[in-house]
């Protein structure tokens, strides 16, 4: 069939007269005219000339035509316009008036479409009007498309046709992308008009970042703002020519260069660049740079960019894009699930990622095949799996053994590399583009949606033991893989498989290990009581005695504490009794030489054996992690009294050592008072010596006082210290209050100056407190614990003070925020002597009056927001956040208010990991 006949035979089809014969004869006809008859082709370029209203060269022109050969009507339709019209402009281009022409591409294309209307129409001009639409409405983007693949340099289109082409690749961007999920555009195009009104406005000569998390919807918010210019370029000849680049395009290419082929010179450009944390850190700060540049010097031009979270340091730039209201998510799930009151009892982990529009799509997708998700990761895996069980390239590429070893390998080098490599041959590469799951440049893949390259990454960690070490090995590599550990947790196939990856995750880091075990037991819905799964006797007991050691292992310093155990030495013996999917266990009270596990019949009752201790019985189970969950929920709820109770986190000598003993030696002096006076020494060296000669072993011994219950060896170190003390009296650790004593109210104990002394001190030393802990409590957590990240940090405060002047005698407050030190030291410089800054350099303060507090606190908070914009969010790592915090100041009067303060931190870390649950502990 020519190219001419499909035509013909829509036209025919259309008035019910199609006959392959018929469509023939037209086609050849055709064809014959034009290259032999002069007259005829004079009658087809009078007939084009009317239509189009195209001046062109007619002598030209009608050369051209006779050039048509046979062949080239033979070709699909959807092609030979294309080609044609880019001949058609060669030829026509040895006219100046012409070569001059800005959409001369454009011009030579709707020429080449009037001539087959024209040429058809003197056969039969009836038929012309029949073949018009279809021409018009089913080949012209299609047309386009080919002409800018062929066309030499960037094709010369009218703003029509290059706005018509520009939208038709943003809806299939967009249909691709909710093509991995089964549904179509017009299912939820509702729910995307909501994002018409939340496009940032962006300055002639400026850039916005989007900046979300994964699936926040950055891409479609970027698509909806690059239609709405697309509108305004087609309406206005001065408006910017819309372009979409992805950075991978851009990793080793210049923007200059790249945006050449989309603008003349001179020309604005409406630029988006999508997926800057898809690339390296490096290069997408380098991207950033280049495309502000570009805007800035050519005038009229605008640029957005998207990018995750912590993947470029903070700008004026950045504007937070979290997704849509809740509102508006349960309105997108609703339209794809067709159900409503959808999202009714989900937990509020998952309510949170359904605000991002791509979880809340593949919630909907899920729910309208009776089904659910409980957590972000079993989201992922699921939409995953049912994207790759559907009848599809895809779900070829699973089933072909090598393509999917290639996908697994190439998704595993993609993670590793932060998307830099692949880590493929050209020939492997080029096996994977046959794929739905995958596009990219010719030198790296790329997976269509990064949640198949979290899945696909899954499967590899899942395969090699190495891969899952080396990526827990810091928090970069971490941060890249979680996602993919999360999910890989929830596709083992044993209970053995699942206890070698949680032993590596836990000796590996307990606190980012905690995280992932979270993420897998949340989406298996522990602890639930409609489990309906069986468990299995004889490998229940060896895998709870499995994960207990484990667990005890990896909290170290804290395990005693933890579990009833007196050091991470201690063999420990179990005994375990299942029913069905519930089971108990208790401890022996006996300490055995190793670890055991006795397995008792279902219908033991712990509670009868005095021999044992009774540990927890009960919790239906679902999943293999069942073991590790039941310890780690443990961990998490006596958290609280492990380190409220803990006689020292830190070294002896340091903070933690020396509040702990100054508060023990008051106890022991039966000192309750807020004044802090010094302690007369004597008087506390009797007192202890007295309370250890009760006892023949008090090093063994626990002691309660009216203080809480004291373990014996503290109140031996005590009485060492006392009596190593030079002096007469024992003075506390932080500075006192400096005023007459009248009331313990704090505007009363502290004059301004000590007040602000006293706070400074109290947060240096809460800094300092914090790094013990974290070096010695927490050491095997290192990088998980994210207050300290990046490095050594310190505090700003300002410090609200009592206008007594002006009868104002308030409790003081204080808003401080937790900053890199070298911040610290850059607003010390700032300050100069109007700040207090600590003796360990670690904390500076600043006063202010409570007068005018409303303005003030405006201004404050301002300042504060700019503090915490300085600092480098790139290098926070999984867990590090900086927040803003505004408190009063009742401190003062604790007898351990540095670790008091060093705690609130250290707990907010446990929380991040799910590590810690309940309230927070009170050391006062």
């Amino acid at each position: 069939m020519s190219g001419l006949e499909p035509l013909i035979a829509s036209g025919l089809a259309a008035a019910g007269k199609a006959a392959p014969a018929t469509v023939g004869r037209l086609a050849a006809a055709i064809g014959l005219k034009l290259a032999k008859s002069w007259t005829w082709r004079w009658r087809v370029a009078r007939r084009v000339k009317q239509q189009t209203g195209v001046a062109f060269p007619s002598r030209t022109y009608r050369a051209w035509l006779k050039e048509i050969a046979a062949e080239d009507l033979r070709k699909p339709v959807g092609e030979v316009g294309a080609e044609l019209a880019v001949r058609l402009d060669g030829s026509l281009s040895t006219d100046r008036s012409w070569s001059q022409r800005d959409d001369r591409h454009s011009a030579a294309l709707k020429l080449v479409q009037s001539t087959y209307l024209a040429a058809v129409a003197l056969l039969d001009p009836g038929e012309a009007a029949l073949l018009e639409e279809t021409w018009a409405q089913s080949r012209h983007t299609e047309l386009l498309g080919h002409l800018t693949q062929i066309a030499p340099g960037r094709p010369l289109l009218s703003r029509a046709d290059h706005g018509e082409l520009l939208l038709a690749q943003s809806l299939a961007r967009r249909r691709r992308r909710l093509a991995a999920l089964g549904i179509s555009e017009d299912r939820v195009a509702s729910a995307f008009a909501a994002l018409d009104s939340k496009t940032p406005l962006i300055r002639p000569g400026k850039l916005a970042i989007v900046v979300g998390s994964f699936g926040a919807g950055k891409s479609e918010l970027a698509e909806t703002w690059i239609r709405q210019r697309i509108a305004e370029y087609v309406q206005g000849s001065a408006s910017a020519v819309p372009v979409w680049l992805h950075a991978s395009e851009l990793d080793h290419r210049a923007v200059e260069e790249s945006l050449v082929r989309h603008a003349k010179h001179n020309e604005p450009c409406a630029i988006v660049v999508d997926g800057l944390d898809e690339v390296d850190g490096q290069v997408a700060a380098r991207i950033v740079d280049r495309v502000g540049v570009f805007v800035e010097t050519r005038d009229q031009s605008v640029a957005l960019l998207t990018s995750r979270q912590g993947v470029l340091p903070q700008s004026d730039e950045q504007q937070l894009w979290d997704g849509l209201s809740a509102d508006e998510a349960r309105i997108l799930i609703e339209a794809v699930s067709g159900t409503s009151h959808a999202t009714w009892g989900w937990n509020p982990m998952l309510v949170e990622s359904v605000r991002r529009p791509f979880f809340a799509i593949g919630a909907g997708v899920l729910l309208a095949e009776g089904a659910k998700a409980s957590s972000q990761a079993d989201l992922v895996r699921r939409l995953v799996e049912r994207a790759l069980a559907s009848p599809s390239s895809a779900e070829v590429s699973v089933r072909d053994s090598e393509l999917y070893r290639l996908l697994v390998r190439a998704s595993g080098a993609l993670v590793t590399s932060g998307g830099d490599s692949d880590g493929l041959t050209f020939q492997e590469r080029q096996q994977l583009r046959g794929t739905r799951l995958i596009t990219g440049s010719e030198s790296t893949v790329e997976f269509t949606l990064p949640i198949f390259q979290q899945w696909f990454a899954a499967q590899a960690l899942l395969t090699h033991d190495g891969l899952l070490i080396k990526a827990m090995s810091d928090p970069r590599s971490f941060d890249r893989w979680r996602w993919s550990m999360s999910i890989a947790g929830l596709s083992v196939r044993t209970g053995e498989e699942f206890d070698q990856f949680a032993q590596i995750l836990l000796q590996a880091n307990p606190g980012a290990a905690a995280w992932v075990l979270d993420q897998i037991s949340s989406a298996r819905g522990y602890p639930s009581r409609d489990a309906n799964e069986f468990l299995n006797p004889t490998t229940a007991g060896s895998r709870v005695l499995l994960a207990t050691r484990t667990w005890i292992n990896a909290t170290g310093f804290l395990a005693p504490a933890l579990f009833p155990i007196a050091n991470t030495d201690q063999p420990i013996s179990l005994r375990v009794s299942v029913r069905g999917g519930v089971i108990g266990t208790s401890w022996d009270r006996v300490v055995p030489t190793s670890d055991t596990v006795v397995e008792l019949g279902p219908g033991f009752d712990f509670r009868n054996d005095s021999s044992w201790l009774f540990y927890t019985d009960g919790g239906a189970i679902r999943g293999h992690d069942w073991p590790w969950a039941r310890e780690q929920d443990r961990v998490a709820t006596k958290m609280s009294k492990a380190i409220a109770n803990a006689y020292r986190l830190g070294p002896t000598g340091g903070v933690w050592h020396v509040e702990s003993r100054y508060r023990l030696a008051r106890i022991v002096a039966n000192d309750r008072t807020r004044f802090f006076k010094p302690l007369d020494r004597l008087t506390v060296a009797k007192s202890v010596d007295e309370l250890l000669s009760i006892v023949e072993d008090p090093g063994h011994t626990r002691f309660v006082l009216s203080g809480g219950e004291v373990e014996g060896s503290e109140l031996i170190d005590l009485a060492e210290w006392v009596e190593s003390i030079d002096g007469q009296t024992i003075q506390r650790p932080l500075p006192s209050p400096d005023q007459d004593l009248r009331t313990v109210w704090v505007w009363s104990a502290y004059s301004d100056e000590g007040l602000l002394k006293f706070v400074a001190e109290a947060y240096g030393q809460a800094c300092v407190a914090y790094d013990e802990a974290r070096s010695v409590a927490f050491a095997d957590f290192s990088w998980s614990m994210g207050t300290a990240t990046p490095a050594e940090f310190g505090v700003v405060a300002i410090v609200e003070l009592p206008d007594l002047a002006n009868g104002w005698a308030g409790s003081p407050g204080l808003t401080m925020a937790v900053v890199p030190l070298h911040i610290l030291e850059a607003e010390t410089r700032r300050f100069g002597e109007a700040a207090r800054l600590s003796s360990n350099g670690r904390a500076l303060v600043v006063a202010r009056a409570q007068s005018g507090l409303d303005q003030r606190r405006e201004a404050e908070h301002d300042y504060f927001v700019d503090l915490i914009d300085k600092c480098p969010l790139g290098d926070l790592g999984p867990f590090g956040s900086r927040s803003i915090v505004t408190e009063r100041i009742d401190f003062t009067a604790h007898s351990r208010p540095a670790t008091e303060l060093a705690l609130r931190w250290i707990w907010n870390d446990l929380e991040a990991v799910k590590l810690a649950s309940g309230t927070r502990p009170r050391l006062e």
